[in-house]
């Protein structure tokens, strides 16, 4: 007769290598968000992590690749949700992942669909290739850090819908359609010819950018933020029972750490998202005010009359 441990052992090692995906991920996470923040006081950091215009003109171009390889981050990112989805089995079978799966996937297709086809990007356009590594590294642990695994008895969390999940999901479709109908205003402030070895800019209008300077990187962060909502109980559910399961009476600092990685893997990656996108409105704004003396003194960087 087959032990009840051993087949539930058996039964969750699908949910062991996720989940220990997701906890690599989550460290990882944790790694850039202070090296981000180290790039405000480095150089070197600097020119390693920015991109487009807010790269200097006169910096290196060696190692660098074209802003147009963006839609790479995208194509990785699809596939490799998708491939978490195929091979997960019933880890990433449950409401609570199918759902998020499909707003990441729509998040992926949409934002490839816009370095293809709507953002301008000319050939003085570059990023390091440090920085195309990140982007590409960011991209296959995302599916990681949003699915919600196994616990150990085999009971799967997220098969029950939350009453705020809905509200989160139309949350999550709005900031995407708002950072799309921003990426489209942004678009339009470039040359229409894309070759163009120095188009010419204009001061930004209409919508959010009224207010803030960067309202697409306002819309990414909060897409991140639904995404983490969605399934973060769940997440709770299963870390504890992990910790509980395995706790012995060696290693137990080190399994708390890791017990904690994965327990708030969400919001290890939206800290890193939010740090990311709001130094990278920081050197935007700052970039506008540079280049247009009369760009609106009133108008902030992320945040609506905050920052």
């Amino acid at each position: 007769m087959v032990s009840p441990v051993l087949f539930a052992q058996v039964a969750w090692d699908e949910g062991v290598c996720i989940a220990t995906a997701a906890t690599l991920s989550s460290a990882l996470y944790a790694l850039l968000t202070v090296l981000a923040l180290a790039s405000l006081l480095s150089s070197t950091l600097k020119s390693l992590s920015s991109h487009g215009k807010t790269r200097s003109t006169i910096a290196d171009r060696r190692f660098t690749v074209p802003k147009q390889r963006f839609r790479d981050f995208y194509i990785v990112g699809f596939f490799v949700t998708c491939a978490v989805v195929s091979l997960g089995g019933d880890v990433a079978a449950t409401a609570s992942n199918r759902i998020v799966f499909t707003l990441v996937l729509l998040h992926l297709a949409r934002r490839y669909h816009e370095c293809a086809h709507v953002h301008r990007s000319t050939s003085s356009s570059r990023m390091h290739v440090a920085g195309y590594a990140l982007g590409i590294l960011h991209y296959l642990c995302l599916p990681f850090v949003l699915v919600t695994t196994k616990d150990v008895t085999g009971v799967t969390p997220g098969d029950e819908s939350n009453h705020c999940d809905f509200l989160f999901i139309l949350g999550c479709i709005f900031f995407q359609y708002q950072q799309h109908r921003h990426h489209l205003l942004l678009a339009k402030l470039r040359a229409h010819d894309r070759s163009a070895s120095d188009p010419e800019y204009s001061i930004p209008i209409g919508g959010g950018v009224r207010f803030v300077s960067c309202p697409h990187y306002f819309a990414e962060i909060m897409i991140y933020f639904t995404l983490a909502k969605l399934g973060a109980d769940d997440d709770e559910n299963a870390a504890m029972m992990i910790r509980l399961h395995d706790a012995g009476p060696q290693g137990e600092l080190v399994r708390n750490i890791l017990s904690a990685l994965n327990l708030k893997k969400r919001w290890f990656l939206l800290v890193w998202v939010a740090t990311n996108l709001s130094i990278s409105a920081y050197h935007t704004h700052e970039w506008y005010r540079r280049r247009f003396r009369s760009y609106p003194a009133e108008r902030k960087r992320l945040l609506p009359l905050i920052w």
